[in-house]
């Protein structure tokens, strides 16, 4: 799936830029997109085997991205999970997902571009039913000056796209060799 993740992470790091998603760009352009609820699902397959479900979050100000949130399916209801922020947060602290009144979840940032700032991972199948179960979601992210700043998720139509793309078979790859995404869940339940 490493051909699969890099066409994503290239969509993802240019919708954050709030550029037009363009053939040859780092990776194949959607051949499908389509709107469900508050969420986008792209497929980059006319069999629709490789598909992403995203989110661009945009400040008050309609140029500026906040956050670009995409999964993609992987295994038995587990997504892959790529949240972009812009630079300017604090890497000492780690993000949080919130969901509801639940104490955060602590992410773990995995890099550093010219774009921004990424957290990536796998969301296990609890994982994501308890986002689709939750009411109010939210990235808590902490800005240098100490400052928290909470970044909602718009849930409209979440579950719907997440039970379509989990049950489309997602395209297998034949190098079976690549290692596994780590796990992002919560560290005590």
């Amino acid at each position: 799936m490493r051909h699969l993740a890099k066409a994503f992470f290239s969509a993802l790091l240019l919708q954050m830029a709030g550029m037009a998603f363009a053939q040859g760009e780092d990776g194949p352009a959607p051949v499908s997109r389509e709107e469900v609820g508050d969420w986008a699902i792209e497929c980059f397959d006319e069999a629709e085997t490789e598909c992403q479900l995203y989110q661009r979050v945009l400040t008050q100000d309609p140029l500026v991205v906040a956050m670009v949130v995409t999964f993609y399916p992987i295994a038995d209801g587990a997504f892959n999970a790529q949240i972009a922020l812009p630079l300017g947060v604090d890497l000492s602290q780690r993000p949080e997902l919130r969901l509801d009144a639940e104490p955060g979840i602590p992410l773990a940032w995995s890099r550093c571009i010219a774009l921004g700032c990424l957290v990536e991972g796998s969301f296990n199948a609890g994982l994501m039913a308890r986002i689709q179960d939750a009411d109010q979601v939210v990235l808590a992210v902490f800005n240098p000056n100490g400052g928290e700043l909470t970044i909602p998720l718009y849930m409209e139509g979440f579950e719907e796209a997440v039970s379509r793309l989990s049950t489309a078979e997602p395209a297998l790859e034949p190098e079976a060799e690549a290692e596994p995404a780590p796990e992002i869940a919560p560290e005590s339940e």
